[in-house]
C-alpha cells in the first residue's frame, strides 16, 4: 500500500504537470527539475493547487503552510495557495449515524429531534451537518471522515522518508531542515483530527472574551463531543462576505470593521491565542451586532516575547521609528550579531517607505510583515512559524475590511487598537510594580531594621574593641609617667 500510494502521488504530479516541485529538493538529480519552475506562471500555480487538492488532506495542509513561505514561492504562487480551501464532495449519507453510534453507543435519533443527513459543508477531513436537539436547540454536527487519519499517516510517512533522505544527502537541506516542515504538519493534523481540541479552543476563546460583548463564540455541547464528532450551537448570522445583506439590514460597515480589528488584535497581542483561519466563511454578524466566529480547527499562538515583539514592531512602523524597530530585533537576539544595527535600520525604512509609496491611504500591515520577513532572511533571522500564521491571517483580515469599506484606512485603525493595547499593558505593568512595592514594603522595612541592628552591633563591637585598646594604652602611659617621676626624684 505504501509503495502504491507513492506511485499514485507521482502520477498525480505528472498529470497536473507539477514535476517542478521535485526540483525544490536540493539533491542531484532532483534539483534538475527546478528548470521546469515558472515563478510568474499563474497557470502552473493553479495546477499546483489542483494537485494539492486532489492529493488529500495532508497535502492541502501542506499548501496552506506553504502559502506563508514568501521566501520559497513567487507572488503568483502565494496568491494561488492562499485561495486553497479544504473542500471536497461527500455522497455517503450513512457516515453521521455510524460515527455517532460508535462514539456514544446511542442511536442518533434518540438525541436529535431533526437532522439532515446531507452535509451542508464538506472538506477532505470533515463534514458538517445541521440538526436540532431534543431541547429544540439548532446545532451543527462536525465529523471526521472515516479513514482520514490512516491516509494522513501514510502520506506523512512518505514525506518523512523523502525529507530524511534529502537531509542526509544535502548540506543545503541540513540548513533548511525540510523534516521540520513534516513535524509542523504532524502537529497541525494531530489537532485537526481530534475534534476535542477544536472544542477546547472555542471554550478558551470564550473565556478570554468573557467581559467583551463584541465577540460571540458558539456553545459547545461537550456531552455530544468526542474525538471524531463535535456538536456546537448553530450561528444564525450574516457572513461578512455578504456585503449587500449586511447593508440591507442597516449594519454599520465601519462598526463591523472596528470590532473585527479589535477582536483580532486582542486575540493575538493580549491573549497570544488567535483564530488561525480568518476568512468570510468563518465570521458572521449577529442581529445584536456582535461578531461571531466559527471553525476553531486552526489556532495561532504567540508567547509573551513574540506578543511583545509584534506590538512594539507594529508601533515602531506605524510611527516610522525605524531605529527602534531595528533595535527591537537586535535586543531580542534575532539578528545575527555580525550585522550592524544601522544597516538593519535602513532595511526597515525601505520596507515602510516603499509600502506607503504604493498606497499612502491604506497601508496593509500584512504586507509590511511580508516585506519584513523577506528582509530579515537576508540578515539570517529565522522566521517564527507562528508569525507566518499571524501575517497570513492579518492579510485576510485586511482584505475583508477593504471589501466592507474600500477606503477604510486600516493603517490608522490598527494603530489606534495596538496603541490602546500597548498603553493598557504599560498601565498594568506599572500597577503590578507599584502593588509589588506596596506588599513588599513591610518585608523591606524588616530587612532594613535587621540590617540596621546588625550594623549597630558591629559598631558596638568595634567600639568595645577600640575602648579596650584605648584603656590599655592609657594604663601603659600612666605606668611610664610614674616610673619617670620616681627616677627623677
Amino acid at each position: 500500500m505504501f509503495i502504491l500510494r507513492a506511485i499514485v502521488l507521482v502520477l498525480l504530479l505528472i498529470r497536473y504537470r507539477c514535476l517542478f516541485v521535485i526540483g525544490f529538493l536540493p539533491v542531484f538529480p532532483f534539483n534538475l527539475f527546478r528548470m521546469l519552475y515558472k515563478p510568474h506562471s499563474k497557470k502552473q500555480a493553479n495546477n499546483f493547487v489542483a494537485f494539492l487538492e486532489k492529493s488529500g488532506p495532508l497535502f492541502i495542509k501542506l499548501g496552506q503552510v506553504l502559502s506563508t513561505r514568501i521566501d520559497i514561492f513567487s507572488e503568483s504562487y502565494i496568491q494561488s495557495l492562499k485561495n486553497l480551501r479544504d473542500q471536497a464532495k461527500s455522497n455517503n449519507k450513512n457516515i453521521l449515524p455510524e460515527i455517532f453510534f460508535k462514539s456514544f453507543g446511542t442511536n442518533i435519533n434518540e438525541v436529535f429531534q431533526e437532522i439532515s443527513l446531507n452535509p451542508i459543508a464538506s472538506g477532505s477531513i470533515a463534514c458538517v451537518y445541521k440538526g436540532i436537539l431534543k431541547n429544540k436547540a439548532p446545532v451543527i454536527i462536525k465529523i471526521i471522515k472515516p479513514n482520514t487519519e490512516k491516509r494522513f499517516k501514510q502520506d506523512l510517512l512518505i514525506l518523512k522518508i523523502l525529507f530524511i533522505i534529502t537531509e542526509n544527502l544535502s548540506k543545503q537541506a541540513k540548513i533548511s531542515k525540510p523534516t521540520q516542515l513534516t513535524s509542523n504538519l504532524e502537529a497541525i493534523m494531530r489537532l485537526e483530527l481530534d475534534l476535542r481540541f477544536e472544542a477546547a479552543s472555542a471554550d478558551t476563546l470564550k473565556e478570554n472574551f468573557a467581559d467583551d460583548n463584541d465577540l460571540y463564540i458558539p456553545k459547545i455541547y461537550w456531552e455530544y463531543t468526542a474525538k471524531d464528532i463535535l456538536v456546537e450551537e448553530w450561528i444564525d448570522g450574516i457572513s461578512v462576505g455578504n456585503v449587500e445583506e449586511l447593508k440591507k439590514n442597516n449594519f454599520s460597515m465601519v462598526d463591523i470593521v472596528r470590532k473585527i480589528t479589535k477582536i483580532f488584535f486582542y486575540q493575538a497581542l493580549r491573549d497570544g491565542f488567535f483564530h488561525g483561519d480568518i476568512h468570510t466563511g468563518n465570521i458572521f454578524v449577529l442581529k445584536t451586532g456582535q461578531i461571531a466566529l466559527v471553525d476553531f480547527g486552526i489556532m495561532g499562538k504567540l508567547d509573551g516575547n513574540l506578543r511583545k515583539y509584534v506590538g512594539e514592531v507594529f508601533m515602531a512602523f506605524l510611527s516610522k521609528d525605524y531605529k527602534k524597530a531595528a533595535k527591537i530585533h537586535f535586543d531580542a537576539g534575532w539578528v545575527n550579531p555580525k550585522y550592524n544595527i544601522e544597516d538593519f535600520t535602513l532595511a526597515c525604512r525601505s520596507i515602510v517607505e516603499q509600502t506607503m509609496l504604493i498606497n499612502k491611504e491604506n497601508v496593509m500591515l500584512g504586507k509590511l510583515l511580508e516585506q519584513l520577513f523577506l528582509i530579515t532572511t537576508k540578515f539570517e533571522m529565522e522566521i517564527q512559524e507562528e508569525l507566518l500564521i499571524l501575517q497570513k491571517n492579518l492579510l485576510y483580515l485586511e482584505n475583508i475590511s477593504r471589501s466592507l469599506i474600500p477606503d477604510q484606512n486600516m493603517w490608522l485603525l490598527s494603530k489606534d487598537v495596538i496603541q490602546s493595547h500597548m498603553e493598557s499593558q504599560h498601565t498594568k505593568m506599572t500597577y503590578i510594580v507599584n502593588e509589588a512595592k506596596k506588599h513588599t514594603a513591610p518585608i523591606i522595612n524588616i530587612y532594613n531594621l535587621f540590617h540596621s541592628y546588625k550594623t549597630l552591633l558591629e559598631i558596638n563591637n568595634n567600639l568595645k574593641n577600640k575602648s579596650y585598646k584605648l584603656n590599655l594604652l592609657l594604663t601603659i602611659l600612666c605606668i611610664i609617667i610614674i616610673v619617670y617621676i620616681i627616677i627623677i626624684k
